[in-house]
């Protein structure tokens, strides 16, 4: 059975810029410009390792930066003009030919960037304990220690 491939970069060895590009472009359209073809794509590559390592390590924001998308655009006549990466959310190019059809999302489709409040915790934990799970043994045994030869040190 073949071991899944552990990232040889995790989410902590990105710059924390990064994350903040792809958490704006899921919000809103962002354009940044660069000086040649080679760096912007360099950069959308890291962008997408980022995205990558969110993912296997469960970030919590990784639902977020999913709804980014990267594009490059240049100018066709020098490559190395005009170089732009766009970081924008997915689906927006449709935004505005869906409001003219008169789509409109409703509450079971919300975006999950609106604010929302969170859970109301209890006002005192102490008062309010967590209930004890019905399998849970009243007492834990203590497990037994092995030794280097894999015997029972008891």
């Amino acid at each position: 059975m073949t071991r899944p491939k552990t990232s040889r970069y995790p989410v902590s060895s990105f710059g924390p810029e990064l994350l903040e590009i792809l958490i704006a472009g899921a919000r809103k359209k962002v354009e940044i410009p660069f000086p040649d073809q080679r760096t912007m794509k360099y950069f959308q590559m890291r962008i997408h390792m980022l995205r990558g390592a969110m993912q296997r390590e469960q970030h919590s924001q990784y639902s977020l930066v999913t709804r980014a998308r990267t594009s490059r655009s240049w100018d066709p006549t020098d490559k190395d003009k005009d170089c732009i990466l766009t970081v924008q959310p997915q689906d927006s190019q449709f935004t505005d030919i869906l409001k003219r059809a008169g789509i409109t999302p409703t509450e079971n489709t919300r975006d999950i960037l609106e604010e929302t409040q969170p859970p109301l915790a209890p006002k005192d934990p102490t008062i309010e304990p967590n209930p004890t799970p019905a399998n849970a043994s009243p007492i834990a045994r203590p497990r037994r220690r092995m030794n280097q030869l894999g015997r029972n040190s008891d």
